[in-house]
């Protein structure tokens, strides 16, 4: 079998050669060399073939799509043996104290445990379970014993991933370097706080096999609605909240996704929203409410860097929403994402004064939504969580990108190069079309309460 990836250029072969990558990354196993790579990686680690496949094909969209030079044969890739001495040992010494867990509650990121999970999902689990709150993505402790044990096997794998490049010119060694990184991670988890499962939001990077070497169920709450990332493809979990329904649910499992268990509670951010401050019965105060996604001179932004959305489709599509502000009647709000992009919009010469710009911190996001009439974005989580508060949306996609948005397709609410109105027009259609949301989102009102009786039943069962 020949393993032959493409690179991305324009953005409007962006979708074509996406399927291609998928279709070849799929079928890896059938290929016998490949095959015989994840048997024997399963095999050392006791680790499910299935789990392993899962993660080298993540691994392999990731890099094609983002870091092609991940991928490519270097010699550099030689020195990760040394390194991998190196870090291993060094990281050897920085032991924690041993605390045994019924649970381990991922903070990804700093102020995770209030702006993600909510006060009541963390009370309510710290009053029924011992929970530990770690950054998971960030432990870097080892055992060296395990160092010593699995070192040789490293060795073996590292370099059976010779032959690898010798037939289908695919580089793996850092891949290789990573899954041991991780494993070794997990093993001091496991040895040092026993979880019985690990909860996490970040499901764009939270590293399967560390969870799965840790011995502990990995529970995944779904964050954000990312349809186009490979880094959100070939996820394995034991247990998955859905932030939608059938749609979303049957867009990652055509993207590589394996669940054991699915749940579909909603968005677990617009619960704690509409759970505290949220107003239901909000004026309406804008005709138009724009919500911003790209940071705006990121350029590493993986969006320009894979031919997704790139930058200047973006801006384009800004530049619209400030021409419905300056020739309409219409009150058009714009929701910034970012601290600085009220600056950086005037740097680029985006900035409309006829626009009310609304920041993140002075307002949340969801209650600019219940005060809006209609909600446009060029591809954004909160298209998905303003169905569930019943308000209609639209998509502006002038990228060229058919994958864009893909999984809204069958509700004609975008507004591409193809269409054939205007954005006034678009507006007056999405006021008139009767949409049916059932098959996207069902936004639970008792999603914590939910949520802990599905933890309850993913075998975690010891009460203080």
């Amino acid at each position: 079998m020949e393993i032959l990836l493409k690179r991305y250029s324009q953005s409007g072969d962006y979708a074509d050669i996406f399927r291609y990558n998928y279709e070849v990354i799929s079928r890896i196993q059938d290929d016998d060399l490949l095959n015989k790579f994840v048997l024997m990686i399963s095999s050392i680690l006791k680790i499910d073939y299935q789990v392993i496949l899962v993660d080298l094909k993540r691994y392999l969209m990731i890099s094609q799509e983002y870091y092609p030079h991940n991928i490519q044969k270097k010699c550099l890739h030689y020195f990760l043996l040394p390194y991998f001495v190196f870090r291993n040992i060094v990281n050897s010494f920085h032991y924690a104290r041993i605390k045994h867990s019924d649970i381990i509650i991922d903070s990804w990121y700093p102020d995770s445990l209030d702006t993600f999970y909510g006060q009541e999902l963390i009370g309510k689990l710290l009053k029924k379970y011992r929970c530990i709150v770690l950054n998971f993505m960030n432990l870097k402790s080892i055992d060296f014993i395990d160092f010593f044990r699995y070192f040789p096997e490293f060795i073996r794998c590292f370099l059976f991933s010779l032959l690898i490049i010798k037939k289908h010119g695919i580089d793996l060694r850092r891949y290789t370097f990573s899954l041991f990184f991780d494993f070794l991670r997990g093993r001091f988890v496991k040895s040092h706080y026993k979880p019985r499962m690990i909860i996490s939001g970040n499901d764009n990077g939270l590293s399967v096999i560390k969870s799965k070497a840790s011995g502990a169920g990995m529970f995944l709450i779904q964050n954000g609605l990312r349809d186009y990332s490979a880094d959100s493809s070939f996820k394995y979990a034991d247990h998955y909240v859905s932030m939608g329904e059938k749609c979303v649910i049957n867009m990652r499992q055509e993207t590589g996704c394996i669940f054991k268990n699915i749940y579909t509670f909603g968005s677990l951010r617009l619960h704690n929203f509409l759970s505290g401050s949220g107003d239901l019965e909000s004026d309406i105060l804008y005709d138009v409410l724009w919500v911003s996604t790209y940071n705006l001179f990121d350029n590493e932004n993986i969006a320009s860097k894979s031919g997704y959305c790139s930058m200047d489709s973006y801006y384009s599509a800004i530049r619209l929403i400030n021409g419905l502000a300056l020739n309409n009647p219409y009150r058009v709000a714009f929701q910034c994402r970012y601290e600085r992009e009220v600056e950086d919009l005037r740097k680029l010469g985006l900035f409309c004064e006829r626009i009310i710009y609304i920041n993140n911190l002075q307002k949340s996001v969801y209650q600019s939504v219940l005060e809006s009439d209609i909600i446009l974005t060029a591809v954004s989580t909160v298209s998905l969580e303003a169905m569930a508060l019943k308000k209609k949306i639209g998509l502006i996609n002038l990228s060229d990108n058919r994958i864009l948005n893909h999984v809204y397709r069958g509700l004609g609410i975008e507004y591409n190069l193809n269409s054939r109105i205007t954005l006034e027009e678009f507006i007056e259609s999405l006021r008139n079309k009767v949409l049916n949301f059932k098959d996207y989102i069902r936004q639970d009102p008792c999603y914590a309460e939910d949520l802990l009786g599905a933890v309850a039943r993913g075998t975690i069962r010891t009460e203080r």
